[in-house]
């Protein structure tokens, strides 16, 4: 295990810069999760972590050791990959000790080793296996296990669950959760897949277009986002923004299009055009609701079981809403609307930034 600084990492493919100054502190057995969008960088940042990738700008040091210029079989770290990069013609126990023996340890200490890494990941009974004989769940232990063997500073893993169903990625989180745990690994994970960020890591970094938006715990970027990008990723179902303005005299906000005003009690006043961010969660729709300032349309209703989402039309405007009862109302129904005071993110209608009161 180690730390990991990253000091304004810059790239550049052709003419486009895909990083732009990052800067990054990783501590001693943290689990840090990269998200963002296709396309803002966080693999080619994860990729020049590993030596694969060369940077133009900016260091990288590993524990206190500058690895910036260093090959990626010196920098102490093993990667797990998207694709289980697993030999087919050699059998699970040789797949995991293929690193070793190219290091030509001694046999009994490669075998110790996929022992103790079998052991972990639950593969003993498939060790005389080959991968065309795994299902995806263990195919991607094996792969884990690769990197376990290695006993290395740092654990690199990118989108290591994209290929697995949806059930199958649910229980591999916790797998590598708990592997986590157990080992107290300093771990850094790419993945698109917010979810996987918000119920596995210690500390996101949110990318976008090359640059860290917003750094922070999963429920503070969730309560507190810095800006409108970082609230619109971070949540399912996303933040609501509706457009709207202040006015000077009170702190309400009148909606755009004549939808309605909201009250945002116990914040001081401003004036000029804002987005109002609201959470899923946080609206109250009902047939009668004396605290309901505004009106909208049913749209749609889709209920998943414990949840129920509702689509509303508030003039041009959309929401939606999210309640774990049984709505009473369907498509097409007239209802109010309730969103309390203290709920509502501001931002600046121009440059996405929140706006701090």
């Amino acid at each position: 295990m180690a730390t990991l600084e990253l000091n304004r990492i810059g790239k550049v493919f052709g003419t486009t810069r895909v990083l732009s100054e990052i800067d990054l502190a990783v501590a001693h057995g943290e689990f840090v999760i990269l998200v963002g969008p296709s396309g803002c960088g966080k693999s080619t940042l994860l990729r020049i972590i590993a030596g694969l990738e060369t940077r133009h700008d900016g260091e990288v040091v590993i524990g206190k050791k500058n690895v910036t210029g260093l090959r990626a079989k010196e920098r102490d770290i093993a990667m797990v990959f998207q694709s289980y990069a697993l030999y087919p013609h050699m059998t699970v126990a040789r797949n995991l000790g293929f690193s070793l023996r190219i290091k030509r340890l001694p046999k009994p200490a490669i075998a110790e080793r996929v022992g103790r890494a079998a052991e972990i990941l639950n593969l003993t009974p498939l060790l005389n296996r080959y991968p065309k004989e795994l299902s995806g769940g263990q195919r991607q232990r094996v792969a884990m296990g690769r990197a376990l063997v290695r006993d290395p500073a740092i654990f690199l893993f990118d989108e290591p669950l994209s290929n697995l169903d949806a059930n199958l990625r649910v229980a591999m989180r916790q797998e590598i959760s708990d592997l986590h745990a157990r080992l107290g690994s300093t771990i850094v994970y790419v993945t698109h897949d917010q979810i996987e960020a918000m119920t596995m890591a210690d500390k996101i970094v949110v990318m976008n277009a090359g640059r860290i938006e917003q750094v922070g715990r999963p429920l503070d970027l969730y309560d507190n986002p810095q800006s409108r990008f970082v609230a619109r990723f971070i949540g399912a179902p996303a933040m609501n923004f509706l457009a709207g303005s202040m006015e000077g005299g009170a702190a309400r906000i009148r909606l755009a299009d004549g939808a309605g005003e909201l009250s945002l009690a116990g914040r001081p006043a401003r004036s000029g055009a804002v987005e109002i961010g609201v959470r899923p969660e946080h609206i109250r729709v009902g047939r009668d609701l004396p605290e309901a300032a505004l009106q909208g349309i049913v749209r749609h209703v889709v209920t998943t079981g414990a949840d129920s989402y509702l689509d509303l039309d508030l003039g041009s405007q959309r929401l939606t809403a999210l309640t774990q009862e049984r709505p009473d109302v369907g498509p097409g129904d007239r209802v109010a609307i309730a969103i309390p005071p203290s709920a509502p993110k501001l931002f600046d209608t121009e440059t996405g930034a929140r706006i701090e009161f």
